[in-house]
Parts: C-alpha cells; structure tokens; sequence
C-alpha cells in the first residue's frame, strides 16, 4: 500500500484529481528532485465570488490550456471518522485574459482545489 501511495504522490496533477484524470500520469522525476512549483494562478474570494486569476497570461495564446478544479466535502460515517467525499469535479478551458467567477454560496462548506500546469491551490468555503 506504501507503493501504491507514493505512485499517486509522484501524479503530475496530484494533490489535485478527478474520477476522470486521477492524480495524472505518474512521474519518476518525483522519486529523485523536489522542486518549488511557481504559482500560475491567485485565488481571491470578494463578497460572494471567488474569483481564479491566472498570473502568466502569456502561455494563453500557446494553444490549449485546462485548469482543474474540484469540489470536496467532509462527510463522516458511522463512526465518526471524517472522510473526504469529491462532489464535482470541471475541466475549465482557458482561452482568455478574465478571472474564472464562482458563485461563492453554491459551494458553501465545500473545499475547492484547482489545478493549472503543475501548481494546486485550494480555498476553503
């Protein structure tokens, strides 16, 4: 099971994933370098939005880009035990120089997370 973890671990998308993606494609450089991921993008929660703005706009015009976003939330069984459950997941095309707006109070005690090129960050509602 130790393995198993580490494969996910070394995903090109991980922490983020989907039932449609998973944690991406595993990646050996994982097992032999750590570097810092620079961020691609901000998140910014104003009044009721939340609002994903991309910082290096400039691989927008380089073809096709997808941000990755989930939705999770805590759900506790039987026992007490807390468990993270995704509700929903979206592959966002990226074809313009505008923030990504979410209606904040739709995901109301939910834990957003986003993806885009190599860089994760989540917000927590």
């Amino acid at each position: 099971m130790e393995i198993f973890k580490l494969v996910e671990r070394s995903g090109s998308l991980f922490p983020y994933f989907d039932y449609a993606h998973g944690f991406g494609v595993p990646k050996a450089s994982f097992f032999f370098k750590d570097k810092e991921k620079n961020p691609t993008f901000k998140i910014r929660k104003v009044k009721d939005s939340v609002l994903v703005e991309i910082i290096d706009k400039s691989y927008l015009n380089t073809g096709t880009q997808y941000m990755f976003m989930h939705v999770e939330y805590d759900q506790f069984n039987y026992h007490k035990n807390k468990l993270k459950v995704l509700e929903y997941y979206e592959t966002i095309y990226l074809h313009r120089d505008i923030p990504y707006v979410i209606n904040a109070s739709q995901y109301k005690d939910r834990t957003l997370r986003f993806h885009l090129n190599g860089y994760t960050e989540k917000i927590q509602l």
